[in-house]
């Protein structure tokens, strides 16, 4: 028994802006007009390391022009978390990133939220989901993108034949050279934080199980109830 943390380690916000620097630069290298990085429930790894969120039921858009401020696109649900989120950034609304059913007559177009966020004609845009390709699957690696086709399809139009729309997944998760290959001391500490939790939890079922308990009953063994998940 090596006992378990009680506090959450927190990530401080000279962290988030390190990051943020870092990524200008990566931008900077890749000549990069722009890094528009997207999430929904199940892919936040990358909004999340810029922002320290995740959108919950929705998706949303961390957009980073060269010399302006991050911008966050998301839906109703998010708003109020987007503001508060980390680097500063100006929240914005969009209907369309939130749950059907809820009121999208005055949804502005996406295209114009793009120009304001300082995507222009022109651009070299990188777009970051949570997956990138290489040669050996396709000639167009660069252009393949997994981010749902009505984003991806904006983009090009909005850059047009002159600009270009690629895959910059890899500056976040190349194994050598992403951002996210190397943990800050916080980050670590906040990734054993959570380990240790879940391997005293599996510890709990190991010695709690019992002939004829049901699977429900073992999972309760775990008490996980009283932290955050650290994956959906």
């Amino acid at each position: 028994d090596f006992g378990v943390p009680q506090e959450i380690p927190v990530i401080s916000d000279a962290v988030y802006q390190s990051r943020l620097d870092h990524l200008r630069k990566r931008m900077a290298h890749a000549e990069f007009d722009a890094i528009v990085v997207y999430a929904d429930r199940e892919h936040t790894a990358n909004f999340t390391y810029l922002t320290g969120f995740d959108p919950r039921f929705e998706e949303a858009l961390f957009i980073l022009s060269a010399a302006r401020d991050p911008v966050i696109i998301t839906g109703p649900e998010n708003l109020g978390r987007a503001r508060e989120s980390k680097n500063s950034p100006t929240a914005i609304l969009l209907p369309t990133f939130g749950l059907l059913g809820q009121d999208r007559t005055k949804t502005p177009a996406l295209a114009d939220l793009l120009s304001n966020a300082g995507l222009q004609k022109s651009h070299k845009v990188g777009v970051a989901g949570w997956k990138y390709f290489i040669s050996d699957e396709t000639p167009d690696f660069e252009s393949w993108s997994e981010v749902p086709s009505f984003i991806i399809d904006t983009l090009r139009r909005h850059v047009g034949n002159e600009g270009r729309v690629i895959n910059a997944g890899r500056l976040f998760m190349h194994s050598e050279t992403g951002l996210r290959a190397i943990n800050e001391i916080d980050q670590l500490a906040q990734f054993e934080f959570a380990a240790c939790h879940v391997s005293e939890s599996i510890k709990k079922i190991l010695f709690g199980v019992r002939p004829g308990m049901r699977e429900m009953e073992a999972a309760r063994l775990m008490a996980l109830g009283q932290y955050p998940l650290s994956a959906h």
